[in-house]
């Protein structure tokens, strides 16, 4: 079984999928495993025996003189992503996989990043299949921005930042049919398990 989180910074997501982590083993005899962030099948095999691995991550950064291999690559992580999600579903057939970011977080990152001018990405992305369950975190943009700025990981990103990504989630979401979860309206613990109640294990 995979569980899912997509959401934009700062919508605790990582608070979130480790107290679910805690609260299924509570409750279940099965093996549950988080995997956090981008992760890649291949792709990391890859670049690492291209010698400008730069150019090949600077999708990442949005700034910088771009080579073609920094315009391909976002495709190729589509194809890599929709490939790890077939590996996911066959490794953890009998496990439990919950995602602290899943495949859906491209979409709005390449478009603040304004690498899907297209929406071709945002198209292709949108191809690969649901997680068994997938939902959406969301917040406040101020609460967002506080809770980053608290730990440190604010980056160069500003109130508008965190206003402008919570629009593009809350599309993504809706346009995707995904059930869209608030995490500041209650506690942790409460959203965690009402988020539990809906899993069927």
């Amino acid at each position: 079984m995979i569980i899912g989180f997509i959401g934009f910074d700062g919508t605790g997501k990582s608070t979130v999928t480790k107290k679910l982590k805690s609260i299924i083993e509570e409750n279940i005899n099965k093996d549950v495993e988080i995997v956090h962030g981008f992760n890649h099948l291949f792709l990391d095999f890859i670049t690492k025996r291209l010698q400008n691995t730069k150019a090949a991550k600077q999708h990442s950064s949005g700034s910088g003189k771009k080579s073609i291999l920094s315009y391909i690559w976002p495709f190729c992580i589509f194809i890599d992503s929709f490939l790890l999600y077939f590996y996911y579903k066959i490794k953890y057939r009998n496990k439990i996989l919950i995602l602290d970011r899943y495949f859906y977080d491209y979409i709005p990152s390449y478009e603040y990043l304004q690498v899907d001018k297209t929406g071709l990405l945002k198209l292709l992305f949108s191809l690969i299949p649901k997680a068994d369950y997938t939902f959406s975190l969301t917040v406040e943009p101020q609460k967002a921005f506080n809770r980053k700025t608290e730990i440190g990981d604010i980056g160069d990103a500003d109130l508008e930042y965190f206003i402008k990504q919570k629009q593009r989630y809350i599309k993504l979401s809706q346009r995707l049919n995904i059930p869209i979860i608030d995490t500041g309206k209650n506690n942790a613990n409460d959203t965690v398990l009402a988020i539990y109640e809906q899993l069927s294990i």
